[in-house]
């Protein structure tokens, strides 16, 4: 009887995901094998040699533990050959063992990376950001299984999604239905990225609003962002908080891996923005000057603010201005006006002929990033608020997050429970496993 138990009680299953076979079409140029023994394989003429080892050391620059053992391989295509919009694809694959109402999860082996459109790029910086990102789908699925003993096909009921804000967020999906940006297991290799990237895949890059940029003489310039720009693109979904702006997420993660995130260093404290003047230059141009309060960190003597506008309907953002710690605490967008001789010519942005939203990104020296809160401006009809106003919100501010860290401590006893139910299942399911 025990044995039949077994046969029917113990259910094996693999499950794979985006799995697909594209070497054989590929010319293989040159490869690289590191003393983890991961394999950088490349399909396209412009990686090889030292540059195939400066993959495979960029990969080691982002943080791991254990689960790196169960990537095998790095893959990297001229194109896409899947034919599709992505930079980079993560093949992975996990067992499952279920014995009554418990499941086991455990990572197969030989797991790969795929970076594509490799020959239009040309130096690490151009694949950082997309390889950490597809690491982290590594990473985060491995310690989800390990930690929750789940997978995303149940993120609704982890606590990981809980802690994020997302178990009630309709938007959010286990397949691309929705989009690229809600499904979650990208919202969660976004969060790897921000908390446990290399240093390399958040370079930020520094901008000047239009005030700077007519001091500069740079207003014919072309202004060129895109979304592999850590500090203008943190994170893909801009319609979520920061994983740095989420009380208690890198408790979570430093749980669930014994790993620190970034080395420890804890981020920025966030801060409040705000329109606080706006300036009529006629002709109906106007500029607006926004102010935002100071940020402290415990562990980085230089901070860096990046302004940014987010515009809704598009889902873009577009940089207004970099501001150092030492700088004053000001971006002004709108219009400049400019007087040549005999003649007044304006510049103006762009962007400011709709709503935006402005959001202040704060990066300290080690790559944690924090948004500060979000103000709407309506620029035909714009609201003005005072800078003591805003020293007054980043007060009310603190307290909430003094309030929701006890919050917290009390649902951890909770949890504790959970766990060691789980380690008794466990237990009870590797024993009957032994039985002959």
């Amino acid at each position: 009887m025990k044995k039949y138990f077994l046969i029917i009680g113990i259910i094996l299953m693999i499950h794979f995901y985006f799995t697909g076979n594209v070497q054989a079409e590929q010319v293989l140029y040159d490869t690289y094998k590191g003393e983890l023994k991961i394999e950088i394989r490349s399909y396209t003429p412009n990686w090889r040699g030292e540059k195939l080892k400066q993959v495979y050391e960029e990969l080691l620059n982002n943080a791991y533990g254990e689960e790196i053992k169960y990537l095998s391989t790095i893959n990297l295509y001229p194109d896409n050959p899947y034919g599709g919009e992505e930079e980079g694809l993560y093949h992975g694959a996990y067992q499952k063992k279920s014995f009554l109402n418990y499941s086991n999860y455990t990572m197969q082996k030989n797991r790969t990376i795929d970076l594509f459109n490799m020959k239009e790029k040309n130096d690490i910086q151009d694949i950082a950001r997309t390889l950490s990102h597809e690491y982290g789908h590594h990473f985060t699925l491995y310690y989800l299984m390990q930690y929750e003993g789940k997978t995303f096909e149940q993120w609704r009921d982890t606590d990981y999604a809980k802690i994020r804000g997302l178990t009630q967020d309709k938007r959010v999906r286990n397949d691309y239905s929705n989009g690229h940006q809600w499904n979650i297991t990208e919202i969660a290799a976004e969060d790897y990225v921000q908390l446990f990237g290399s240093l390399t895949a958040k370079k930020p890059t520094y901008y000047d609003d239009i005030v700077e940029r007519a001091e500069k003489q740079t207003l014919d310039k072309k202004l060129n962002w895109n979304n592999r720009i850590y500090n203008i693109y943190p994170q893909e979904n801009m319609n979520i908080p920061l994983a740095n702006n989420i009380f208690h997420l890198r408790e979570y993660w430093e749980k669930a891996t014994k790993l620190k995130v970034n080395s420890g260093n804890q981020p920025p404290e966030s801060v409040i923005v705000g329109l606080t003047e706006v300036r009529d230059l006629g002709y109906n141009k106007k500029q607006y000057v926004l102010q935002w309060t100071k940020s402290l960190d415990q562990d980085s003597s230089e901070l860096l603010y990046t302004v940014v506008a987010f515009d809704d309907k598009q889902q873009e953002l577009i940089p207004i201005k970099t501001v150092r710690e030492s700088q004053e605490l000001k971006a002004v967008l709108g219009s400049i006006k400019i007087i040549q001789k005999d003649k007044i010519v304006f510049y103006s942005d762009t962007f400011v002929d709709s709503p935006k939203t402005i959001f202040i990104f704060i990066m300290d020296e080690q790559g944690n990033i924090v948004s500060s809160n979000g103000v709407k401006i309506d620029f035909n009809q714009p609201t003005i608020v005072d800078y003591d106003e805003l020293i007054n919100q980043k007060k009310i501010f603190l307290q909430e997050k003094s309030e929701n860290a006890l919050d917290f401590m009390n649902t951890e006893k909770e949890k504790k429970s959970k766990k060691i139910l789980i380690k008794i299942l466990n237990f009870t399911r590797d024993l009957l496993e032994k039985i002959d």
